[in-house]
């Protein structure tokens, strides 16, 4: 019984730690899709001139 209960939170473990790699993973992507984002943002300000720091007031 404690050989399988030693597999048993062996797997728990290890699936832990694959969601939090998966959660981890995720939050990194959002950041750099609102990082593209701002970017993009901040480059169609630069076209029509206009302070980005004015614009980010708003």
């Amino acid at each position: 019984m404690t050989e399988a209960t030693a597999i048993v939170v062996q797997i728990a473990f290890i699936g832990g730690l694959v969601l939090i790699a998966c959660e981890l993973y995720a939050i990194w992507l959002i950041c750099i899709a609102s990082e593209r984002q701002f970017n993009r943002r901040l480059a169609k300000l630069r076209a029509r001139h206009v302070d980005w720091r004015e614009w980010r007031k708003r």
